[in-house]
């Protein structure tokens, strides 16, 4: 189930990936245009603001990877 889940959502991350700067560029844009309803520009900041929390966790959690893999290395070495 989880594999499904993961094939169904990858085409849309994917292009999603492809292109983040454009996504952040809409979101901008609509934050700022005068003619656009104050719930939408709180719509457009909540999902900049969610989006870099995000970005920040991944970056913590691959750091966290890159010394686990490190120590279980070093442990493998040592264990020779």
């Amino acid at each position: 189930m989880v594999w499904v889940r993961q094939q169904h959502h990858s085409i849309p991350i994917h292009v999603a990936a492809m292109s983040p700067g454009k996504g952040t560029e809409i979101l901008l844009k609509v934050s700022i245009d005068p003619i656009t309803p104050a719930s939408v520009k709180v719509r457009a900041a909540e999902a900049i603001f969610n989006h870099a929390a995000k970005a920040i966790e991944i970056e913590d959690i691959e750091a966290r990877v890159e010394l686990l893999e490190r120590a279980a290395e070093a442990s493998k070495g040592a264990g020779r």
